[in-house]
């Protein structure tokens, strides 16, 4: 496959990116949105981008201004797959730095591109994007090999960020435990969080999208969005709504997406009664997701604060005008300086109680929240101020 194709371009472009990535295409999850939205906003500012992404089947993904090549991964057992992909990759980097000269190489951090990474022999170009620890985020999966995968992920770990010549970093939380534990320069971290496309998020006729699809329209709806994973906080959810949804009739909740604790969170909304006033429409397109969120009158992410992320839902609720309502965390910290939402303490379930009860009743409160939001997003969330951040350092 020619990797060499890409769209032509304005003679103005100063820099060259090569964004290389592991995740599954077909999933249209946040990390595939991030990575997409991320490409189209350097090109957006004039940076040629080109994108490699290794995922399940081979393709050429066209977007708008952005064309996304499409490896195979070949094999899903985590160990061969890492070395496959670390192989492919490898060879995909030496080959593009080989007929085209990359300013820089920004790679989205997963361990399978570690011995590429490592190996590579230019040094200086290597951007890394950290969203997360793999070795962290095995503690919250069903994994009969838990143990070797997080032993695994932090020896690789160790390897990439010692390599990479930039860490850019989703959270200061995260930038300083990898500078502690993996003995990282100060001056090579960088802090940059999430963003979100806030011309796909933006406010919608709440009543238009539940007619278009098939809501109930006259309802108070408290929603979730994302993959269902150990971390999400969907279970505490869903434990919290009993007391709500008996007390206010004309209240439902709205729980979009899919993953490995589906089924049981079918099952816990079925134990407590509630089933039929909690919805599971399941995973949606990444290009109707807008929609679903403007349904939603309370967006909730309520990760524990041990969790360092910097969630799309969250950025997403507040570009579509959606009062949030998160756990205390670092993640909520711009929610908190935007005045976009109410925090609770995790795991205080009389504290999630009573902001889901204030939210649900005040409707004053959630258009000032929500409002406040839709213009946080405007000045400093988009996506286009994100790879401006990031290329801010290119010179540094």
């Amino acid at each position: 496959m020619a990797l060499d194709k890409c769209p032509s371009l304005e003679k103005t472009i100063v820099m060259k990116i090569l964004s290389l990535a592991q995740v599954d295409m077909s999933q249209t999850d946040a990390r595939v949105v991030h990575l997409l939205d991320l490409a189209k906003a350097f090109r957006q500012i004039g940076v040629k981008t080109d994108v490699v992404v290794i995922s399940p089947k081979p393709s050429v993904i066209k977007e708008k201004n952005l064309t996304v090549y499409v490896l195979p991964r070949w094999t899903n057992f985590w160990l061969i797959e890492g070395i496959v992909s670390s192989i492919i990759a490898w060879f995909i980097l030496i080959l593009k730095c080989r007929d085209t000269r990359y300013d820089k190489i920004y790679v989205r951090h997963h361990p399978n591109l570690a011995l590429a990474l490592r190996f590579l022999p230019v040094r200086k170009s290597i951007w890394l994007e950290i969203n997360g620890f793999f070795s962290a985020e095995e503690s919250y999966r069903k994994s009969s090999c838990m143990w070797l995968r997080r032993r695994a992920g932090k020896w690789l770990e160790k390897l990439v960020f010692n390599r990479a010549s930039r860490l850019f970093c989703i959270d200061s939380r995260l930038a300083e435990k990898i500078r502690h534990t993996f003995s990282i320069p100060d001056k090579k971290t960088v802090v940059v969080a999430n963003g979100v496309d806030i011309e796909l998020y933006r406010p919608m006729d709440k009543i238009k999208c539940r007619r278009q699809l098939g809501l109930e329209e006259n309802v108070v709806c408290i929603g979730f969005i994302g993959n269902f994973a150990g971390w999400q906080g969907v279970d505490t959810l869903i434990e919290s709504l009993p007391p709500i949804l008996k007390k206010h009739d004309k209240t439902i909740a709205v729980i979009v997406g899919d993953g490995e604790y589906f089924n049981d969170y079918i099952a816990l909304a079925e134990k407590l009664n509630i089933k039929n006033k909690v919805l599971f429409p399941g995973k949606v397109h990444k290009d109707i997701a807008p929609e679903w969120i403007n349904t939603f009158d309370i967006g909730v992410a309520l990760m524990p604060p041990q969790r360092i992320c910097s969630p799309l839902k969250v950025f997403a609720y507040m570009a579509c005008g959606i009062p949030v309502l998160a756990t205390e965390a670092s993640f909520s910290q711009e929610v908190k300086n935007c005045t976009a939402g109410i925090l609770v303490t995790y795991n205080n379930r009389d504290e999630l109680i009573g902001a889901l009860e204030k939210l649900s009743t005040d409707e004053k409160l959630r258009l000032e929240l929500g409002h406040n939001g839709r213009k946080c997003a405007e000045k400093l969330f988009s996506w286009r101020i994100v790879a401006e951040r990031i290329l801010s350092f290119s010179s540094k």
